[in-house]
């Protein structure tokens, strides 16, 4: 039976190494020392022309502190008008929903009092004999004491 393990190198492979270092300095190196050079060209061209005073570059920089102040406050103004959109949709599509149900609670609204009406009906029927006949009695006891 053959050997399934695969042999490990030692070394990496030297073309492959020199084609991976190749691509690092490409991605990586070369914008950041491109950048490095723009940015620190722009301040020291900046510098030497004496661009604005104190007062212009106290309001760029609050400029530049602002902005991440007012990235973080869209988060809450996006969740702000998902939820009025959502208020919208709600609005528009509940009424029908909403009757059905209407409809359903008004019939068991009647069931109810129907039940109810056939529950009491007796003890009201009940009383109100005994009271027709309470009150017939002392109606006829009144004739005779004339």
């Amino acid at each position: 039976m053959p050997n399934t393990v695969p042999e490990r190198h030692a070394e990496p492979n030297p073309v492959t190494r020199a084609a991976f270092r190749r691509q690092v300095w490409l991605e990586i190196y070369l914008p950041l020392f491109v950048g490095l050079i723009v940015v620190v060209g722009g301040a020291v061209l900046v510098w030497q022309r004496g661009v604005g005073g104190a007062r212009a570059w106290a309001d760029a920089s609050t400029v530049l502190l602002l902005i991440p102040l007012i990235a973080a406050s869209l988060i809450p103004l996006v969740l702000l008008v998902g939820a009025a959109v959502g208020v919208y949709w709600l609005i528009r599509e509940i009424p029908g929903p909403s009757r059905r149900v209407q409809g359903f609670f008004y019939r068991v609204e009647l069931a109810v009092r129907r039940g109810s009406d056939m529950a009491a009906r007796p003890w009201v029927v009940g009383t109100s004999l005994g009271s027709a006949v309470q009150r017939s009695l002392v109606v006829l006891a009144s004739i005779f004491r004339r």
